[in-house]
């Protein structure tokens, strides 16, 4: 048996060691506080098997659900970037539905805006590899 003093000591090694411990992972492992501002400068991973793995529900009318922004002023990272791996048909990167059947005018279910004034300002690319049998840009409406 160890003395009372000795017993002590090891007590508040072991006392000041998960402290240390605690707060290091505390730093590592901080959770998202909803309402605020989070900031982190280090990537966030989100992965699972639910469907979907996120949704975002907003109810005002005058507010986006979601916004993804790139704010460097140099580079060509995008703001939100979609990408698929399905090999399956009608499978894709981005998808955007308009579920209204009584659409205001001008509606969209995906729009590309660009603010740019110079002659290489495009709102939206399509593309596809040149070596490909690929279509461009496909288009259909209701109305002939």
């Amino acid at each position: 048996m160890l003395p009372r003093s000795m017993s002590s000591l090891w007590l508040g090694l072991a006392a000041a060691t998960l402290t240390v411990l605690a707060s290091a992972s505390a730093a590592h492992a901080a959770y998202l506080t909803l309402g605020t501002t989070n900031t982190s400068n280090a990537a966030t991973s989100l992965s699972g098997s639910g469907a979907p793995e996120l949704k975002v529900v907003e109810t005002n009318a005058s507010n986006q659900a979601l916004v993804g922004q790139n704010s460097s002023t140099s580079g060509s990272a995008a703001g939100v970037f979609g990408v698929t791996s399905s090999t399956g048909a009608y499978a894709n990167g981005v998808r955007g539905v308009l579920t209204s059947t009584s659409a205001g005018s001008s509606s969209a279910a995906v729009r590309g805006m660009s603010k740019g004034t110079g002659p290489y300002s495009i709102g939206v690319w399509s593309g596809t590899p040149a070596y490909t049998a690929s279509e461009g840009p496909l288009g259909s409406s209701a109305k002939p």
